[in-house]
């Protein structure tokens, strides 16, 4: 009551402790059990907060909201399995390891600037990384035939992208890697398909040059053999 001394007080909740030093009439400061991030998280629920006036009155006010508590990877995915080039008809497989957060963080593969079909992608078991239990880390997979459409203008783009679910101002983080299409099949995939056949290999134009001369020749000798 703001003519009382002191002014607030607060009452013991099992599992949440208050700062009435960095307390007022207008926010509440809360500490987590002891100084562990396990009791952080115990803090995520439901928050009311009543407003009373002094006498005669003595209105009351009252409202209610939810608290959510994350605490963010420290760093961006990473992406291990990618090679640095493919042959057309090869499998891609790829895995993305998100930094260790709480919530656990949701992983999408994106290729080429849109989303893969969650049907080629799989989540594989997380591990823990700290003491206390609490954040820990997300693993996900892809697998995919790659034809010369994935390589546009011969470079394949995949990207991991980290997201905290269900959390309100924390930024999504990505990691990006590329591929290219292996050198033999580069012009291919960087020239449209030609509706006609071309020989442009010097060999074969030499063996069917080859070959034209010898039909001649053989057409010149039954000629020759015709009139004698």
């Amino acid at each position: 009551m703001p003519e009382s001394r002191p002014a607030g007080r607060d009452f013991p909740v099992d599992g949440v402790y208050v700062d009435v030093s960095k307390s007022n009439k207008k926010q509440v400061t809360l500490l987590g059990q002891a100084n562990n991030r396990r009791g952080k998280v115990n803090l995520v629920g439901s928050y009311g907060c009543e407003v009373s006036s002094e006498g005669p009155s003595f209105q009351t006010i009252y409202g209610e909201a939810n608290m959510s508590v994350a605490i963010p990877p420290k760093e961006r995915p990473s992406i291990r399995g990618l090679r640095p080039s493919y042959e057309a008809g090869e499998m891609l497989q790829a895995e993305c390891t998100s930094a260790a957060s709480y919530p656990p963080a949701q992983l999408v593969f994106i290729l080429n600037g849109k989303e893969v079909n969650k049907a080629l992608a799989k989540e594989l078991s997380s591990g823990i990384f700290t003491e206390d239990n609490i954040v820990e880390s997300t693993r996900l997979s892809v697998t995919l035939r790659l034809e010369r459409h994935h390589f546009p203008g011969g470079t394949l783009t995949l990207k991991c992208q980290s997201t905290l679910p269900g959390i309100i101002g924390v930024r999504t983080l990505e990691r990006t890697e590329t591929a290219t299409l292996a050198a033999s099949n580069q012009r291919l995939a960087q020239e449209p398909p030609r509706s006609g056949s071309s020989i442009n290999d010097p060999l074969l134009s030499i063996a069917i040059y080859s070959l034209s001369v010898i039909v001649r020749s053989l057409n010149r000798d039954n000629l020759a053999l015709l009139h004698v």
